[in-house]
């Protein structure tokens, strides 16, 4: 039987050793380091399952942060969808009313104009029927004066009557020059009418065409033009002005264009 001799580490005695004894402790070896290499793998095994468990419950931590997250943008998301929502209902309701209030003010302006130049025409009418019956009669009394006349010559025959007679000219003569006179005076009532209501039709298109501008009538006796028109933009602000003069007449004056322009200096 082959023997091996192995040496004591602690006496240094030698101390032999058999095949089977050899077999035997290399069993027992090969035994402990089985058990320690399943041990370390067990070892390792279980730190990789709490390794594992530890990375599944990060994941499932992260995805629930996640979900958490999504659901808050969500609903803040809609929170400030819903107010964004009501702030621009609110503010196009307040521009709606004021439109509702320009547009409802403009219509009376409107009307407030019409009923004005319903008046005026209506005073031009009465105008021109008042001068029409004093004319007629202005006109019959003087065919009454002058068949009175003619009467009277043909039956005076002295000096004193053709006296009389001149003096009865005379009183035609002046009756003439009245009428004439009232003539002339309701012409001049008629044309001022007309520019008035020239002018009327001038500020109602204007408030009509160019309705956030604010125009005004220059009242009479002022020096300046006829209407005066501040332009707005659509926000309210001043960006200048137009001076408007309105004419209606026969002939065209010189002087005009030179008194516009000072008007339009002053103003």
């Amino acid at each position: 039987m082959n023997t091996n001799i192995i040496t004591c580490p602690n006496c240094k005695a030698e101390i032999p050793l058999t095949e089977a004894m050899a077999h035997q402790v290399r069993e027992q070896m090969e035994s402990e380091f089985a058990a320690r290499q399943r041990q370390l793998l067990d070892g390792i095994t279980a730190r990789e399952e709490t390794v594992a468990q530890q990375t599944r419950a990060l994941e499932a931590a992260r995805t629930q942060i996640e979900q958490r997250v999504a659901e808050k943008l969500t609903t803040e998301r809609k929170k400030l969808q819903t107010e964004a929502q009501q702030q621009a209902k609110q503010g196009l309701e307040v521009e709606m009313q004021d439109l509702r209030a320009q547009l409802e003010e403009r219509r009376q302006q409107l009307a407030t104009s019409q009923n004005a130049e319903l008046q005026l025409r209506q005073q031009q009418r009465n105008l021109e029927n008042r001068t029409k019956e004093l004319e007629l009669e202005v006109a019959r009394k003087l065919d009454a004066e002058r068949e009175k006349i003619r009467q009277q010559a043909a039956s005076a025959a002295t000096e004193a009557e053709r006296l009389r007679v001149a003096e009865k000219e005379k009183v035609i003569s002046d009756l003439q020059q009245q009428i004439s006179v009232l003539k002339q005076k309701a012409e001049q009532g008629s044309m001022q009418l007309q520019g008035e209501v020239l002018e009327l039709d001038l500020e109602n298109q204007l408030k009509t065409t160019f309705m956030h501008d604010l125009v005004e009538a220059v009242s009479k006796g002022v020096r300046g033009g006829d209407v005066q028109q501040t332009v707005r933009t659509n926000t309210g602000h001043k960006c200048g002005m137009i001076l408007w003069e309105t004419k209606r007449a026969r002939n065209w004056g010189g002087g005009w264009t030179d008194k516009l322009k000072e008007d339009i200096d002053a103003a």
